[in-house]
């Protein structure tokens, strides 16, 4: 057996402490993509990144000259990250807070501590994003969202200059349910309620609603 494969097999099955680690365990610590992140007072790094999980509160990279550096989330503006086979497909991570809708919650709205989350639409005037407990990215070079214990995948809208956006829905979410919850945030433009209404955009396509919504001043 080569040595490489000794020491994963060794790493999979080895016991600390009366207690295993497991593949998932030895993946987390080796699950590393290309990256630049870009610090809130302007400043970039660029190396192998430590995949963040959702609540994740610093950011490990590598750079090219070997040094690790240890950066906290609140200080990244944004994390872009790629596989090294696929420069092409970049994903933008952010890591904020969120406001809850009345699917989690029957009585009230409630703040949701930061974490990390994908942008998946952004233009003018409004950003979607998803978040859920972790981010692999596979060899096919596009990101994999997947669960947690809770098995849901949040989706997130926040209009430009709002300081914290809402949870509209959950990815397995129905498409009478989001786009309910989709009218009712972006009713400052009624020609792209009127269409989400219609069905003439579907309530899933967030690129394309934030392509075509322009809200009323």
């Amino acid at each position: 057996m080569k040595p490489m494969i000794m020491m994963a097999a060794c790493l999979v099955t080895t016991c600390v402490m009366g207690s295993c680690v497991t593949y998932e365990q030895v993946k987390y610590y080796i699950d590393k993509e290309d990256g630049r992140v870009v610090l809130n007072d302007g400043r970039e790094l660029q190396g192998r990144v430590l995949m963040p999980k959702a609540y994740a509160k610093t950011i490990r990279i590598t750079q090219g000259d070997g040094k690790t550096v240890k950066v906290p989330a609140a200080d990244v503006k944004v994390l872009s990250v790629w596989k090294k086979t696929h420069p092409d497909i970049v994903h933008a991570m952010v890591y904020q807070p969120y406001m809850t809708n009345k699917l989690l919650s029957a009585k009230q709205t409630k703040r949701v501590k930061p974490m990390w989350m994908v942008v998946v639409g952004a233009d003018e005037y409004v950003d979607f994003f998803s978040c859920s407990e972790k981010y692999p990215i596979p060899s096919s070079g596009d990101m994999r969202i997947t669960s947690g214990i809770s098995g849901n995948i949040f989706i997130i809208c926040r209009k430009k200059g709002e300081d914290i956006g809402k949870m509209v829905g959950l990815y397995d979410s129905s498409n009478k349910q989001l786009r309910k919850e989709l009218v009712d945030y972006l009713s400052d433009d009624l020609v792209l309620c009127d269409k989400l209404e219609k069905k003439e955009i579907d309530a899933h396509d967030f690129q394309e609603i934030v392509k075509q919504y322009k809200p009323v001043e």
